[in-house]
C-alpha cells in the first residue's frame, strides 16, 4: 500500500484513531474501523467524517506549500533547508565552495568587511561575496575588474558599483591603519 499524496510506503496503522496515516506527509491514506466496536448510532460515520476533514486539511496545507514554492521559483527563489534563497545566490555559493582560491579571497574579505564595514554584510549573498572578494584582492594590490566579479552572478553595473565600494572600504582601512600607526608613535613619544 502506498500513500496517495506522496507515494511513500511508510504508512502507520493508527488503530486508536482509526486511520492509516503516511509518516512522510501526514496524509490519511485509509480509514480503519472495527464493525464490532461501534454501535449503530452513527459513530462510524462521525469517525469517518473527522478523518475525511483531517485529510482535506492536510491536502490543503500541502497545496499551499506547493503554491508557495511555485511562486518563489517563478521569481527565481529556492527553498533550501527552510531558508528562502535566490537561485543566483545559490550559484554564487557553489562557485565559492568549488574554487579554493576564490573561497580564500572571500573569507579574507569577509573578515575585513566585518572589521571595517559591517553594514555591508547585510547585502545579498552574491553581492556580499563579490564585495569581499574585491576587497581581499585589492588589499593584496591586485586589480579587480567588474567583469571578473560577474562570476558571482551579479550584473555588470552592480559589479562596477561593488568595485567602487571596495575602493572606498580600502581607503577606510588604510586611514584606520595610518591613524593606528600615528597613535602608537604618539604613545611611544609621550612615554
Amino acid at each position: 500500500m502506498k500513500c496517495q499524496c506522496c507515494g511513500s510506503e511508510e504508512l502507520v496503522w493508527d488503530y486508536k484513531n482509526g486511520a492509516v496515516v503516511c509518516s512522510s506527509c501526514g496524509c490519511v491514506a485509509d480509514i480503519i474501523y472495527d464493525a464490532h466496536t461501534y454501535s449503530n448510532n452513527g459513530s462510524v460515520n462521525r469517525v469517518a467524517e473527522r478523518l475525511y476533514r483531517l485529510q482535506r486539511m492536510v491536502r490543503r496545507k500541502m497545496v499551499k506549500e506547493a503554491m508557495k514554492r511555485f511562486e518563489l521559483e517563478k521569481r527565481g527563489y529556492i527553498l533550501v533547508n527552510g531558508v528562502v534563497i535566490h537561485s543566483r545566490s545559490l550559484a554564487a555559493l557553489r562557485i565559492v565552495e568549488s574554487n579554493s582560491a576564490v573561497k580564500e579571497h572571500v573569507e579574507r574579505g569577509l573578515r575585513i568587511l566585518e572589521a571595517f564595514a559591517p553594514t555591508k554584510l547585510s547585502r545579498s549573498i552574491r553581492s556580499r561575496y563579490a564585495l569581499a572578494y574585491a576587497v581581499a584582492k585589492m588589499m593584496r594590490n591586485e586589480d579587480v575588474s567588474a567583469k571578473e566579479l560577474t562570476l558571482f552572478s551579479i550584473g555588470k553595473s552592480t559589479a562596477a558599483r561593488v568595485v567602487n565600494e571596495a575602493k572606498q572600504i580600502l581607503e577606510k582601512t588604510k586611514l584606520c591603519r595610518y591613524l593606528e600607526a600615528k597613535t602608537i608613535q604618539f604613545n611611544d613619544h609621550s612615554q
